[in-house]
């Protein structure tokens, strides 16, 4: 087995040199090859799109995947997504949000956009939150 390995890496290591030493010997076929495979990569990559719902990993006959969709199609999605600002003045980061909510809001996959606290239910019931101290 070790001995196939080592042959394996003999090989590989004489195809790239031969490889770079090509390269070494004609950089403009290299550089319009390499153009060519990265032209051709960004066009198959083109139309990749992130989805972020685990339950499309699974198989739709899972009872779990069909109960999920079930409550999909009562109450719509399930998750959510935070946005953090950070690194800027309180009134800035104020500003952003109140400018940022509305756009997100405007998105057809977004029900609703929270970026503001309600404190006033926490003010009011402040004492509420208070621990006990152990004695």
């Amino acid at each position: 087995m070790a001995a196939e390995g080592n042959r394996f890496v003999s090989v590989a290591e004489g195809v790239l040199g031969a490889v770079g030493g090509l390269a070494h010997r004609k950089p403009v076929a290299t550089l319009a090859l390499v153009t060519a495979l990265t032209g051709v990569g960004l066009l198959g990559t083109s139309n990749v799109v992130l989805d972020t719902d685990l339950t499309a990993l699974l198989l739709d006959t899972f009872q779990s995947v069909q109960d999920l969709d079930r409550l999909r199609e009562q109450f719509g999605g399930v998750g959510y997504c935070v946005i953090i600002g950070r690194n800027a003045e309180a009134e800035q980061l104020k500003r952003f949000a109140d400018d940022i909510a509305p756009k997100i809001e405007a998105l057809a996959d977004v029900r609703y956009v929270m970026y503001k606290r309600p404190i006033d239910f926490f003010e009011d019931r402040a004492l509420l939150f208070l621990g006990r101290k152990n004695a």
